[in-house]
């Protein structure tokens, strides 16, 4: 049986390295018993050991977060478990990769392998907020799973890994960061039970199959038991092909791997780039880096992705301080947006212009709904610099119109 070959993962990250962040779509051949074409979001290391823990009966790596009630809400339960999802940057030799995390611990995040595969530094962020940097102390590539230390412990909710297998048919919801874009919520089903899909020359088994929408971006991320926001699998693989099929990793297998490597870290050696520039400024911004243009639009939907949300002071935290004060000072700016916080924001943007220090992002699409303003519908562009090792608003020249 022909094994699946991994070309490009769900955080955009080609497998031989032609470039980084690209979202063209090549698919591979795969074997007569799986017709439809499968793209990893895993694409594995050089690493190849596998970690046996089958022996191991420590406690689990941390107390999770109270579970959800079975009484409450879809949007309640999102509301309640999203501080506890956070995006990954894994910056290596090759570029930038962004992937999704989600908190176990204080400050333990599980992921999926391939997210952080040959990565020479890794930075967690959540609402565009760099919480801190972090480490393997575990991996598994064959299984596609690893496990982060954060630098500092991270105030989030805390996810609880399903003790039992899902349901056929059981109502789940993904979480992620799809193409670059602010946390994104889909919903669908367990489609299918303890799949096996030969990756790379390795079966992985116990896969479970879902109908819920995934993207680049989305893997590591948790797919959840809707009724009780349980961890049932981490997002790992997609289709090209076919709607609707994308594949997780059973929580049943992350489970006690991540247990072990709480218990005992097998920690990863950070990868080396061969040659690196004898000059090169530390803080000089990433204007050639495939991943800079993701990083500008994520700094614009991350500003109103944080109004929307009512979070004010982050929202202010993305302005420039002669913005921050062309605007007022924080404390206007956080009492004219609470006048008339927005209920729906609907935004796309394009990176126009990009040097090492300065770039221009147009407005495509942007869209704002107030109760006292209304709909607007907004125009023009935004002037951002890059300060403090990352991108931000220097400057709005916008224009609106009614809905």
């Amino acid at each position: 049986m022909d094994s699946l070959r991994r070309f490009i993962d769900c955080h955009g990250r080609p497998r031989y390295k032609e470039s980084v962040i690209r979202f063209a779509i090549r698919a591979a051949a795969l074997s007569a018993l799986l017709p439809t074409t499968l793209v990893a979001a895993g694409c594995g290391g050089s690493r190849t050991a596998v970690t046996t823990i089958e022996t191991v009966t420590a406690p689990a790596a941390a107390s999770a977060t109270p579970k959800v009630t079975t009484t409450t809400s879809f949007p309640q339960l999102v509301s309640h478990v999203e501080s506890g999802v956070v995006r990954i940057e894994a910056q290596s030799c090759g570029g930038l990769a962004i992937g999704t995390g989600f908190l176990v611990g204080g400050n333990l995040v599980a992921t999926v392998e391939h997210v952080i595969d040959g990565a020479s530094m890794i930075t967690i962020k959540r609402h565009g907020v760099v919480l801190g940097s972090a480490r393997v102390i575990g991996a598994d590539q064959p299984r596609d799973l690893a496990l982060l230390k954060t630098s500092s412990p991270i105030i989030g909710h805390v996810f609880r890994l399903a003790p039992r297998s899902p349901q056929l048919g059981e109502a789940v919801a993904a979480f992620g960061f799809p193409l670059g874009l602010p946390l994104t919520v889909t919903r669908g089903s367990v489609s299918g039970l303890d799949r096996a899909i030969p990756i790379d020359g390795v079966t992985r088994h116990r896969l479970v199959q879902t109908d819920a929408a995934v993207n680049h971006g989305n893997s590591g991320g948790p797919l959840l038991a809707a009724d009780t926001g349980d961890v049932v699998g981490l997002v790992d693989l997609g289709t090209t092909l076919a709607n609707g099929l994308a594949f997780a990793v059973s929580s049943q297998v992350a489970e006690p791997l991540f247990r072990a490597w709480t218990v005992a870290p097998q920690p990863s050696a950070s990868s080396a780039c061969a040659a690196n520039p004898p000059q090169a400024a530390p803080a000089q911004a990433p204007s050639q880096a495939s991943g800079a243009k993701a990083a500008i639009a994520e700094t614009v939907y991350g500003y109103w992705d944080s109004i929307q949300q009512g979070d004010y002071a982050t929202a202010f935290s993305y302005l420039t301080p002669p913005e921050g004060a062309a605007v007022g000072g924080e404390a206007t700016f956080i009492s004219q947006h609470q006048a008339d916080p927005l209920t729906s924001v609907d935004v796309v943007v394009a990176v126009t212009a990009l040097s090492s220090t300065t770039a221009t992002a147009g407005v495509v699409r942007l869209r704002t709904i107030a109760p006292r303003t209304g709909c607007r519908s907004w125009s023009g562009s935004y002037q951002l610099a890059y300060e403090g090792g990352q991108w931000l608003i220097s400057r709005a020249t916008l224009n609106f119109t009614g809905c």
